[in-house]
């Protein structure tokens, strides 16, 4: 995970809504990204869909949805998809509605995570332990700089023992 770019999505969100957005992920909702910037989109779903690992996201997965094709939105399965802010307002604004109400929208460019017509994130299960919180926070704070060594020292503790017990072998 370290070599991973996740900072184009831990990074454009607080460490709660990323953890949200997460969470929203594991559930298989109907997913949409939002922003201005196409190569924001894509490292973003690219990022989500890294962070699931082991598992694999089974849904449809659109990085970059075209506002001509904004009919998906009422597909049936889950789905992470991708789109620009004047084609998201474009579907929002459009009547009849083109966004179904249990739809969990991401704007990347606000830092924000809402479901749609009222299905809040808050009623998703409790969050994972303070430990990971921490470590998002950390990540976040850390803006655009690297994140590998947050992950050294966050999710691999004993890495640093390993390094010091191998700086031993070599010296003996």
């Amino acid at each position: 995970l370290a070599q991973l770019p996740l900072l184009s999505l831990i990074g454009a969100l607080p460490p709660e809504a990323a953890l949200q957005l997460f969470l929203c992920a594991l559930l298989e909702r109907k997913i949409v990204l939002v922003s201005q910037q196409l190569s924001r989109l894509t490292a973003a779903a690219e990022a989500l869909t890294s962070l699931l690992w082991p598992l694999r996201w089974q849904g449809v997965y659109i990085p970059i949805l075209p506002g001509l094709l904004s009919e998906v939105f009422h597909s049936p399965v889950p789905y992470l998809i991708g789109v620009r802010t004047a084609d998201y307002d474009a579907a929002e604004r459009a009547d009849p509605p083109m966004l179904p109400p249990d739809l969990v929208v991401c704007q990347l460019d606000e830092g924000t995570v809402a479901g749609a017509d009222g299905f809040g994130v808050e009623r998703l299960p409790a969050l994972p332990p303070h430990a990971l919180q921490a470590a998002l926070e950390a990540m976040h704070a850390a803006g655009s700089a690297s994140a590998a060594p947050l992950f050294d020292d966050a999710a691999f503790p004993a890495r640093a023992l390993g390094a010091q017990s191998a700086a031993e072998a070599a010296a003996a």
